[in-house]
């Protein structure tokens, strides 16, 4: 019996170190699944904070594209604008400039012509006169010297008229050129708005599936704990 005793006090004790074993490794697996629930909850906290920033970051990002966009839009048409009135500037001014430079040639021409008739005056005037047909030649040579005279200087007041209107047209012209350039510049500057806006959606999109899967993780670590 007390042989007996003996070893049941032995397997008692070895039942009692097995089970204080087993105890303290509960604990520690309690305390480690307390940790991991923990952490899962934080994480999911964290995880939807990010997720809703995400969702309000993208929205913005969304009404930024869409704004981008129409401005666009809008300086395309600008421009296109633009371009048209230029365009009939340059008519405009390539026709004033051509009407300037016939003006120009018939003007040389009268001054040449006038110059024609008044050597032929000069020459008639020098010699002696022979009859009255000479005379009268000599007159009508007078008369179309002043028609010439005449013509030439309204030539040349038509010419400064037309020097006087192509310079305006020119000032628009030029005016038009800056204003398309301009445009241009607008145009390039808001495409470039409209894609970092574009690339910024891309970032906010990959970020926003991220921070899904990152709750997706977080529950999965919370129901593991559990």
């Amino acid at each position: 019996l007390l042989r007996e005793n003996q070893e049941l006090r032995a397997q008692y004790e070895l039942v009692s170190a097995h089970n204080a074993g087993l105890a303290a490794h509960a604990s520690v697996l309690h305390d480690r699944n307390l940790a991991i629930l923990h952490r899962a909850r934080e994480g999911y906290r964290a995880g939807m904070i990010r997720l809703e920033q995400a969702l309000l970051s993208r929205e913005r990002v969304e009404r930024d594209y869409a704004d981008l966009e129409g401005r666009v839009a809008d300086f395309r048409a600008r421009a296109d604008r633009t371009e048209a009135a230029e365009t009939l500037l340059r008519v405009e001014r390539d026709s004033s400039a051509e009407q300037y430079r016939d003006l120009q040639a018939q003007l040389q021409a009268a001054q040449d012509q006038a110059a024609d008739y008044a050597a032929q005056l000069a020459r008639a005037a020098a010699a002696p006169p022979l009859s009255s047909a000479p005379l009268a030649r000599l007159f009508a040579a007078q008369g179309e010297r002043d028609d010439a005279r005449a013509e030439r200087d309204d030539l040349r007041v038509a010419l400064a008229a037309a020097r006087a209107a192509l310079s305006p047209v020119q000032a628009r012209a030029d005016a038009a050129e800056a204003e398309r350039d301009r445009v241009r510049q607008l145009v390039a500057t808001a495409e470039q708005q409209r894609d970092d806006a574009l690339a910024e959606r891309d970032r906010v999109t990959r970020f926003l599936v991220f921070a899904e899967q990152a709750c997706d993780g977080a529950l999965d670590m919370r129901d593991q704990a559990r």
